[in-house]
């Protein structure tokens, strides 16, 4: 898989390139600018079977031979790019489909004042694009039994009530509360603080493209697994949150 990461990586470098001369306000074509970055890239890969975009769903074969299937989302919410806030992509790579089980990696990426790329096979592992266009990994994720955030988003507003008084007695022990309207970003804001409690909307998910990969991701990073599903509130977190939920679920 050590192709597919690199792949990623140099689609990363010219996304990050292309962010910098970009005009968000006169242009609304960049996601599907990144979108033919990644692709180029991906298709290059020659043990890749084939790849799909969350955006059109539609599957193209790079190799029928090949053994990996990757869903990717180019960007996770273009109005971020409008405001000068941080957006991210997501890649969940698979071994001859895409069942849960068959996740072989996931990796994600924030663009933003500095641009991450998170690698994840048996733990995340953080790496920094350099001015240098060079990456350097800095530090492994690993979750604390206990976290600091709560990140809710604008579903805070329409989840059921009964979840109410566990987000109220994070409140009371300190958390803070930080969303934004970036599935990667909200992930990131729970990985960089080593734990937390984050909830999202169950409409805005799609098994094989992040509810998986985002399982995945807690998962290597130390938490516990709580069964997920897409009709009601998604939970991720640290291991104090989760066991908060699983107590009224």
């Amino acid at each position: 898989m050590d192709f597919i990461v690199e792949a990623i990586k140099s689609a990363v470098i010219k996304i990050d390139k292309e962010i910098s001369t970009f005009d968000f306000f006169e242009n609304s074509n960049f996601d599907d600018i990144i979108n033919e970055i990644i692709k180029t890239d991906l298709l290059k890969v020659t043990n890749i079977k084939s790849v799909i975009r969350k955006k059109d769903k539609t599957e193209i074969e790079v190799n029928s031979n090949g053994e990996f299937i990757v869903t990717y989302i180019d960007i996770d919410d273009m109005d971020n790019t409008k405001i000068n806030w941080s957006f991210g992509s997501l890649f969940t790579v698979y071994k001859n489909s895409t069942l849960k089980e068959n996740i072989q990696e996931v990796i994600y990426v924030v663009y933003g004042p500095r641009t991450e790329l998170v690698i994840t096979q048996d733990k995340p592992e953080v790496f920094i694009l350099e001015n240098n266009g060079k990456f350097t990994s800095k530090k492994s994720v690993k979750l604390e039994e206990k976290g600091k955030i709560v990140s809710f988003g604008s579903y805070l507003f329409n989840i059921d009530k009964k979840y109410n008084n566990v987000i109220q007695s994070l409140l009371n022990e300190g958390y803070r509360l930080r969303h934004s309207h970036s599935l990667v970003m909200d992930i990131n804001f729970i990985f960089l603080k080593h734990g937390g409690l984050l909830s999202l909307n169950p409409e805005k998910l799609e098994s094989i493209f992040d509810l998986y990969g985002f399982e995945y991701l807690f998962e290597k990073a130390g938490a516990k697994k709580l069964k997920n599903s897409i009709d009601k509130p998604i939970f991720f977190g640290s291991n104090y949150e989760i066991e908060k939920i699983k107590e009224i679920s």
